[in-house]
């Protein structure tokens, strides 16, 4: 979740958009809860592989980042390309443990 998208549920997003150095304990407790682009998208990568271990499928990379909704940009940062090819190798590897799309 976005700090943009906190602070507007709570009705408040202007005030943490403009005041926030004068919000110490919210902007420590927003930088702890905060999600950033690349871990949503890891997170997304994972649900994607769920999606097709349910369904029985073996997907291939444009699958996993098509099924995640990742535009080319954001498949291509770090975290979510090693994503990527961690649940890609673990439909590769069959009956072997999958854990790592669960995770």
């Amino acid at each position: 979740m976005t700090k943009a998208a906190i602070a507007s549920r709570c009705g408040h997003s202007a005030l943490v958009r403009k005041q926030l150095a004068k919000l110490p304990i919210t902007a420590q407790t927003l930088t702890e809860v905060v999600e950033t682009s690349e871990d949503f998208a890891v997170r997304r990568v994972h649900w994607a592989a769920e999606c097709f271990l349910e369904a029985g499928i073996q997907p291939k990379h444009w699958q996993i980042v098509k099924q995640a909704n990742l535009k080319a940009y954001i498949a291509a940062m770090p975290k979510v390309e090693a994503a990527i090819a961690t649940v890609l190798d673990s439909f590769l590897h069959g009956g072997e443990d999958r854990s790592c799309i669960t995770e």
